[in-house]
């Protein structure tokens, strides 16, 4: 995903070859693991078996090393073991989670796993990448001030089919400032392949911005790019 610059590449590898497809690839062998819960939940599970155990064999040498029969104790025993399995635990704990799902849901969080819910609840740093999450990646000029005069820009996104309210009748500023954003850029736009589908752009969102303003305006990039050729370019560094 080229945004900068100009140069000439050669490919050496496509689809699962590629660092993106190793990616992939990975992220399709990782193996479900465990919420911080269910692994305590299940320490927890271990220990009260060993407790268990340890108190039924106690109870068992126990009783029989006072006369009492051993069949007895054995009922016994294996009665304590019964008795000593939490089975409303599994119960406590999802409807512990059910009620925290509820109040994520209250804060415009859809939790789809009950575990999940624990989980989030002991995070204390998200890093997200806000690109096509929280933005979506697009930019368009809305407004344009001139020494004329203040211009709102209207259309669909990148589409070149808006237009300038108030409409400019003769505005030399506004025309030199379309012909530099489009001569002076390196996205392109294309035009969508079906009915309802948007306008999608090639090249740096800002870019592309200034090339749909130009081409609202009625500046075509490709005869412009004839009548003013490119003579040089000063790249842009951060330094």
């Amino acid at each position: 995903a080229v945004t900068y610059g100009r140069c000439r590449g050669i490919v050496v590898g496509a689809g699962m070859a590629t660092a993106l497809g190793h990616v992939a690839e990975l992220l399709q062998e990782r193996s479900d693991t465990q919420t911080p819960l269910q692994r305590r939940l299940s320490v927890l599970g271990k220990w009260l078996a060993i407790a268990a155990v340890a108190i039924c064999l106690f109870v068992f040498i126990s009783g029989v090393a006072r006369g009492e029969p051993p069949d007895v104790m054995f009922l016994t025993a294996v009665s304590l073991a019964v008795a000593a399995i939490p089975e409303g635990l599994p119960a406590v704990v999802t409807v512990a989670l059910a009620l925290g799902a509820r109040r994520m849901a209250r804060r415009n969080a859809l939790v789809r796993k009950l575990p999940a819910v624990e989980t989030l609840g002991s995070v204390s740093v998200i890093c997200s990448d806000k690109t096509g999450t929280l933005t979506q990646n697009r930019m368009v000029v809305e407004r344009v001030w001139t020494p004329t005069g203040e211009y709102r820009v209207s259309g669909d996104g990148y589409a070149p089919d808006g237009r300038f309210e108030p409409e400019p009748a003769a505005d030399p500023a506004l025309d030199r400032l379309v012909r530099v954003a489009a001569a002076c850029n390196d996205a392109s736009l294309r035009a969508p392949q079906r009915s309802g589908e948007p306008w999608t752009i090639t090249g740096d969102p800002t870019e592309a911005a200034l090339l749909a303003l130009a081409a609202k305006r009625g500046v075509d990039p490709e005869g412009l790019a004839a009548t003013c050729p490119r003579v040089e370019e000063l790249t842009f560094d951060s330094e």
